[in-house]
């Protein structure tokens, strides 16, 4: 898989390497799948609840990890449209509209709840937290 891997590729993966076809991913499928017993924290750190299994929406959420930061960074560009490096309120309610946000309300509530810090612009990280907060 090179580049933003598919939903349909890292399905492909998964099935390739849960053998017996139960939908989850047991260590021995993975080492065998991985030919080498040093990838165990690999493994573990698939394992979000710690049942000693993989399931789909596990490997999901690690395989997508890095395409939803990079959505999430060019969802930030593309609102802090003076790229002042914050997002002011009034770029929220400008951009609202192509998000099909049309509620100023709800804009302006979303806009108070992810400044956290009260101070009148939402930097980067306040837009990261919120947008792993709700999406």
């Amino acid at each position: 898989m090179s580049g933003i891997p598919s939903r349909q590729q890292a399905t492909d993966l998964f099935n390739r390497i849960d053998c017996d076809g139960n939908n989850t991913i047991t260590p021995r499928e993975f080492a065998d799948f991985v030919k080498s017993e040093h990838n165990a924290d690999f493994f573990l750190n698939l394992d979000k609840n710690n049942d000693r299994k993989i399931t789909l929406e596990e490997l999901l959420e690690e395989v997508m990890k890095e395409p939803r930061a990079q959505a999430i960074d060019a969802a930030f560009q593309e609102i802090d449209s003076d790229s002042s490096g914050a997002i002011q309120k009034c770029e929220v309610l400008e951009h609202g509209p192509k998000a099909g946000l049309t509620d100023t309300n709800t804009l302006d509530k979303c806009f108070a709840e992810m400044d956290k810090d009260g101070s009148g612009q939402v930097d980067k990280g306040e837009f990261i937290a919120y947008m792993n907060q709700y999406y």
